[in-house]
């Protein structure tokens, strides 16, 4: 009888279910962290926090314009490691941005409608 128990819990402690490892849903994103863009600089700057896994990239971005009459927005980010939608907290207008690790510091988005590639660099 004993040994059945043991069996039941060593089935179920060592893999009995298909669920994920809770050690790899929390490894963190690649792009976690503080971001500064474009670079080259530019007349409008982006500050962009993010955290969370690869599967679930949360944070918020500053966009500041320089060119004309001043103006400041914030934004929502989410999406995963390699596609990111922000939502511009005034306007609930969003875009999606494709991506690219570059090197450990520096990643490029690229709009999702074919827009010109902007490199950001991990402040």
């Amino acid at each position: 009888m004993r040994i059945r128990w043991l069996v039941m819990i060593c089935l179920v402690a060592c893999g009995g279910s298909a669920a994920k490892s809770p050690f790899l849903e929390s490894m963190p994103s690649k792009i976690q962290g503080n971001w500064s863009g474009p670079s080259p600089a530019s007349d409008f700057t982006i500050d962009v926090v993010l955290y969370g896994p690869a599967e679930n990239v949360r944070g918020t971005a500053l966009t500041r314009f320089y060119g004309g009459p001043y103006s400041t927005f914030g934004s929502v980010v989410s999406g995963t490691e390699s596609k990111l939608r922000w939502t511009n907290t005034n306007s609930g207008s969003s875009a999606e941005y494709t991506v690219s690790i570059i090197d450990a510091t520096h990643i490029q988005l690229t709009d999702a409608g074919g827009g010109v590639p902007m490199t950001m660099v991990q402040r």
